[in-house]
């Protein structure tokens, strides 16, 4: 096993910038890359979510490394000093981990030692959203990847509040969403939703739904169950883009921002070993098929 932290070159984003094609300010952030083998590695890069690199990702490590898969953790926060947003989202773009995975990308075609056709996405949270709509052909061919670039996406509890323009015009590679049916912080109904447009307009996409799933459930370092009373939560907000780069809250007709009155706090959090047993299973499982079809 190889451990390197490398740097990655990236942008920071606010969400209209990103969405209407604008110019982003320069930084540089980390990635931890885990090789499994001398040659040939596929690998997956990871997304995290409002709090930041927490151990339970290093517990999809160790599992996606058991099993010769390779992984590119990325730290979107620490070189954008920050910690943590889930108390403030607005202090950093919701698609903001959009470019960093991009950037991972680009890193990983070059490298000598990773199978540069066999790179894979996933993500939490708000690296859940991140990596959902990373998938979309708009950001796709911004970077250049429209053809060859993320081999499969695999999205944990996103935020799927926002309608985005073209947001079911996706990259030809399956995507898969993992979802808790119990979860208060980003609810399954918008996720719903997304897929069912999505698979309208033709797009390889599936949910994966856990009963009693709070946000999290995947989290074996998160307890059972717990409360963040000031966790900011879209979960009552439709919000729409208009034009590129214009969000509006559709209840108020208004640019959206998080002082609108359907932002609401408190959320619960949790981990459930039946649900994060069967979601390991099936991603696992889900990875292993999009090796096995090239």
């Amino acid at each position: 096993m190889q451990t390197q932290i490398i740097p990655l070159h990236s942008c920071t984003y606010t969400d209209t910038q990103l969405l209407a094609n604008q110019t982003g300010e320069e930084v540089t952030i980390a990635g931890v890359l885990r090789l499994v083998q001398p040659q040939n590695n596929p690998v997956v890069v990871l997304l995290h979510g409002s709090g930041g690199y927490r151990e339970f990702i290093d517990y999809w490590v160790e599992l996606l490394n058991q099993h010769n898969f390779s992984t590119l953790v990325i730290d979107s926060f620490t070189g954008r000093c920050l910690t943590d947003v889930g108390s403030n989202q607005q202090s950093l773009g919701r698609l903001a981990s959009i470019p960093d995975a991009y950037a991972a990308l680009t890193y990983l075609k070059s490298h000598p030692q990773v199978d540069s056709q066999n790179i894979f996405l996933q993500g939490f949270s708000r690296g859940g959203q991140g990596t959902l709509y990373a998938a979309m052909q708009r950001f796709a061919k911004r970077w250049g990847y429209d053809n060859d670039g993320f081999k499969a996406v695999a999205s944990f509890y996103p935020n799927c509040c926002f309608e985005y323009l073209s947001d079911t015009d996706v990259i030809d590679s399956p995507i898969r969403i993992f979802h808790g049916m119990a979860d208060d912080y980003n609810p399954i109904d918008a996720s719903i939703r997304y897929v069912n447009r999505a698979k309208d307009n033709g797009a390889d996409i599936e949910l994966y739904q856990y009963p009693d799933g709070h946000h999290g459930f995947d989290g074996k370092s998160l307890p059972t169950l717990s409360f963040l009373p000031k966790a900011q939560s879209t979960r009552n907000c439709q919000i729409i883009e208009t034009e590129p780069g214009v969000l509006i809250n559709k209840a108020t007709g208004q640019l959206f921002t998080y002082q609108d009155s359907q932002i609401e706090t408190g959320v619960h959090v949790g981990y459930n070993a039946e649900a994060a047993t069967k979601a390991r299973q099936q991603l696992l499982d889900f990875f292993k098929q999009c090796l096995e079809e090239q």
